[in-house]
């Protein structure tokens, strides 16, 4: 179910699970290029599944995920989701650790623009507890003039809900 950050102190741990779960698939996913490029270059031919290097990225790469879905039970989907793109970011700092790409200023910039969209969304997210939303949607169902701009939807007394017309 929805948990809102305005009354409830679990808020920071699931913003917090959630960076630590995108760290992880990030350094996952470069550490899995690396055993790769590094099979490549190498003159014997083996697979990766056996690669104890690529296996340790694969194992990131999946806890990594585990973790934004546990981050899940702290916060809401809506704050968490805009979080995602930080696998992005730490993927460009990852890569050029590990793997000695370049980073550029087109890099930088970008990370600069997405940490600022991340951030904007976390901290200026609603704050109202669900029975709160469930009566602001409920009142916007309700609303005559929302009416017309929702033809093909009529409000079902039993949900409270907007539902579609069969």
């Amino acid at each position: 179910s929805y948990i809102s950050h305005s009354n409830n102190d679990r808020f920071p741990i699931g913003i917090g699970i959630q960076i630590a779960g995108c760290l992880s698939v990030a350094l996952g996913i470069c550490i899995e290029k690396y055993a790769i490029v590094k099979l490549e270059s190498n003159s014997e031919s083996k697979s990766v599944t056996t690669d104890p290097t690529y296996l340790m990225g694969f194992g990131l790469f999946i806890f990594g995920n585990a973790l934004s879905a546990l981050a899940l039970s702290y916060a809401a989907a809506s704050i968490l989701a805009p979080l995602s793109c930080l696998n992005i970011v730490a993927n460009v700092f990852f890569s050029s650790w590990l793997l000695s790409e370049k980073v550029t200023i087109n890099d930088i910039t970008s990370t600069c623009i997405i940490l600022t969209g991340a951030a904007t969304v976390v901290i200026f997210s609603s704050d109202l507890d669900e029975s709160e939303e469930e009566a602001r949607l409920s009142a916007r169902c309700d609303a005559p003039h929302d009416k017309m701009f929702m033809s093909g939807f009529e409000n079902t007394s039993e949900t409270g809900q907007c539902s579609q017309e069969q």
